[in-house]
């Protein structure tokens, strides 16, 4: 009996003292984060932890600008984008694109469409929204922009376009067909189901850099699920949920939308390839787009050696992002797609002096 007492109370008093330097580490890490930038990983081409001072200065980055009516941002104040290029006599140049389009991360003069602007003589209109996916920018066209008189359409693709999203004809896919990665299912408040005190835990930076770190390990580890015959299709990470667009049964939905798109477009367009890098996972993946576009004899150009000839195969250098916050091209890269999208355009025709 007595040995039993005194192994309870050892054991007591242990967790008194687990849990005792359990504190002291939250609180020296909370020190840490709050008074240094030791943790803060900004080198670091993938971070598992972005401090909340870097995505302050993203939020106030992405607010610069003007949005229109449509949802559209732009430079200038424009009420209504596709009023004015329903009304706009000169040449004019229609660009359709997701965040790249956008300039998430960018003031809106530092995105491609605003540098491949001041390469022509036509006026650019970028229709883009964060989120978009291929489907997104036909059914827009479709709805919109197919009886409006413009010159030229170009069409930005990212890695992610074939994500099967949105209104298209006859393909319909609602987000929950294949959600975008749910990383959340992984925080620490949604596992122990606390929460109820995200707001209390949240003011903490120890317990947000925690956190991150295992959420972003944990949904490394979990498992693709679903199928398009038994939706939703879900992938707990990018890298996953990325791969998983790729595979056939998926990548074929967006090969036929495609097709589609070039039965009812009724302007001059092109693609334009905007890889992120040239890792061994971006190339296999725009090989794959590049074949299709050449089974299907569309125009394109595409920007995959480009980037090798600055990363090699390696992860881009932070230096490269949009701001330390925001894995978005940055300003070498936008240049880049800008002048890649003068290339396509004159493949279409394009002649410097239009007016």
């Amino acid at each position: 009996m007595t040995n039993i007492k005194a192994l309870a109370q050892a054991i007591i008093v242990n967790l008194i003292v687990f849990m005792v330097m359990a504190c002291i580490a939250l609180l020296a890490l909370e020190l840490i984060l709050r008074t240094t930038e030791l943790l803060d990983q900004t080198n670091s081409p993938t971070p598992s932890y972005i401090p909340d001072r870097l995505k302050n200065e993203d939020s106030r980055i992405g607010k610069i600008g003007f949005i229109d009516v449509n949802g559209f941002r732009t430079a200038v104040e424009i009420p209504d984008l596709i009023d004015h290029l329903r009304h706009n006599k000169r040449c004019k140049i229609v660009v359709l694109g997701d965040s790249y389009v956008w300039g998430d991360g960018l003031s809106p003069d530092m995105r491609w469409p605003a540098k491949f602007q001041n390469l022509v003589n036509c006026d650019v209109y970028p229709f883009g929204k964060n989120g978009w996916s291929s489907l997104h920018y036909f059914g827009f066209y479709e709805e919109y922009l197919k009886d409006l008189d413009f010159d030229y359409l170009l069409i930005g693709l990212v890695a992610n376009d074939p994500h099967p999203m949105g209104k298209f004809l006859g393909h319909n896919y609602e987000p929950t067909f294949m959600p975008y990665h749910l990383t959340d299912l992984y925080s620490i408040s949604y596992m122990f189901n606390l929460q109820k005190y995200d707001y209390l835990l949240n003011k903490s930076l120890a317990f947000g850099y925690i956190d991150q770190l295992v959420k972003n390990y944990l949904a490394t580890k979990a498992p693709i699920v679903g199928s398009p015959q038994h939706p939703p299709i879900i992938a707990y990470n990018y890298k996953s949920w990325t791969d998983r667009i790729y595979e056939d049964d998926i990548y074929n939905l967006w090969e036929s939308a495609l097709a589609d798109f070039a039965k009812i477009s009724r302007h001059r367009f092109g693609f334009l390839f905007t890889p992120i890098d040239a890792t061994s996972d971006e190339q296999a993946r725009w090989n794959k787009i590049e074949r299709t576009l050449q089974k299907f004899n569309f125009v394109y150009e595409n920007a995959l050696e480009d980037q090798k000839a600055i990363f090699g195969d390696a992860p881009r250098p932070r230096s490269f992002w949009a701001n330390p916050a925001d894995g978005h091209p940055g300003d070498v890269q936008t240049t880049i797609f800008a002048n890649k999208a003068l290339r396509l355009l004159k493949r279409l025709g394009y002649k410097d002096n239009v007016k």
